[in-house]
């Protein structure tokens, strides 16, 4: 859910894959797992940089970031809180 987030965040801002990228300091390939949900490692630091470049709402900021912290519950109010923001 996270890197498919990002990624619908990348895409409808109009950021290229080549900002995000320099950014949070990852290669093209990094990203690319990122956003296709393979696995790979993220900080809550990239994400707010993503989120802050990204120009996302700060309630899915906080999603994305709970996200990354591991919080699995209420999983159901945050695709409500992603798709209001979208």
């Amino acid at each position: 859910m996270l890197g498919r987030q990002l990624r619908h965040l990348r895409e409808t801002s109009g950021v290229s894959v080549e900002t995000a990228k320099k950014a949070i300091g990852v290669g093209h390939q990094t990203l690319w797992r990122l956003e296709t949900g393979q696995s790979t490692r993220i900080s809550a630091l990239q994400v707010r940089e993503l989120c802050r470049i990204y120009k996302a709402p700060k309630e899915v900021e906080d999603v994305l970031l709970d996200l990354v912290g591991g919080l699995s519950y209420k999983r159901t109010s945050y695709v409500g809180v992603i798709r209001c923001a979208a």
